[in-house]
C-alpha cells in the first residue's frame, strides 16, 4: 500500500489508500474525504479529533464583518466541492475544518496541537454560530480519556505534529521513533472507533522530503496495522 503513495509535494494530491483512510499532501483535502463519507452514508460522526502541530482553526468564510449567505455551500455536489478545494478558495490548508462546522457535521472538536504562538482553536463567535464545542488537550492520553469508549469519531492527523521545528523545508527536529510509536499506540481506541481517517503529509512543515516520507510511512503503516489487527480478530 505504501508504494501507492505519491511522495512528492503536490497540493492537489489526495487518495483513499485503505477503506476510509485517506492520505494527502495539503491538509485541505480532509474536507473532501469527510464530504465523500457523508454523501455515501448520509451521516458522519459528530466528533472530530484533530492531531496536528497547527490548530487549523481559521475560517475563510468569516473574514468579513458582514454575515454571509452561505446557502450555496450546502448545495454543492462532490465534484463541485473538489473544484472549490482545488481553487484554494475558502477551503485551504488551515481552514478546512470550518466548512464542516458550518454544515454542522461536527459539534465537538478535540485538539491535541502544539502551536501555542497562535490563538488557541476557533474563536468563540464561530463556535457559537456553528453550535459547536472545542476541547483542548495538552496530552494525548487526556484526549483519549475524554472520549467515551466505542463512540464513533472522525480522526484527523498531520504528520507534522511529530516535527518540533517550525523552519519550513529544513531538516526537521523529529520525535524519536519510540515516542512516535508510543503516541500512535495511545491513539488505538480513537483509530479503531474512527469511521474516516485523514492523514496529511504537509511537505515543508514536516521537515525535509526525507523526513516527510519517513513520518508518512511510519504513521500510515501503524494506523493500518491497528485497523487490520482488529479486523483479523473479528
Amino acid at each position: 500500500m505504501l508504494d501507492k503513495v505519491s511522495f512528492k509535494k503536490n497540493s492537489l494530491y489526495f487518495e483513499e489508500l485503505y477503506p476510509n483512510i485517506w492520505i494527502m499532501d495539503n491538509h485541505k483535502w480532509a474536507y473532501y474525504a469527510w464530504e465523500k463519507y457523508f454523501h455515501e452514508n448520509k451521516s458522519i460522526p459528530n466528533a472530530l479529533v484533530h492531531l496536528d502541530f497547527h490548530w487549523d482553526a481559521v475560517s475563510d468564510f468569516h473574514q468579513s464583518d458582514e454575515k454571509q449567505d452561505l446557502s450555496w455551500l450546502f448545495k454543492l455536489n462532490l465534484e463541485e466541492i473538489e473544484k472549490l478545494i482545488a481553487k484554494n478558495t475558502y477551503i485551504k490548508l488551515d481552514s478546512f475544518i470550518a466548512p464542516a462546522l458550518i454544515k454542522k457535521y461536527f459539534n465537538k472538536i478535540h485538539f491535541n496541537c502544539f502551536q501555542y504562538d497562535e490563538e488557541i482553536g476557533f474563536y468563540h463567535t464561530i463556535l457559537e454560530e456553528c453550535q459547536a464545542s472545542q476541547f483542548v488537550h495538552k496530552h494525548i492520553n487526556d484526549l483519549v480519556s475524554a472520549i467515551q469508549p466505542n463512540i464513533p469519531i472522525v480522526f484527523d492527523l498531520d504528520v507534522d505534529i511529530f516535527n518540533r521545528s517550525d523552519q519550513m523545508y529544513d531538516k526537521g527536529d523529529l520525535w524519536s521513533e519510540a515516542d512516535i510509536r508510543s503516541y500512535l499506540k495511545s491513539c488505538t481506541p480513537l483509530i479503531l472507533n474512527a469511521k474516516v481517517i485523514t492523514i496529511a503529509m504537509s511537505y515543508g512543515y514536516s521537515g525535509d522530503s526525507d523526513d516527510t516520507r519517513y513520518l508518512t510511512e511510519l504513521v500510515l503503516s501503524s494506523i493500518v496495522d491497528i485497523k487490520q489487527e482488529k479486523k483479523n480478530q473479528l
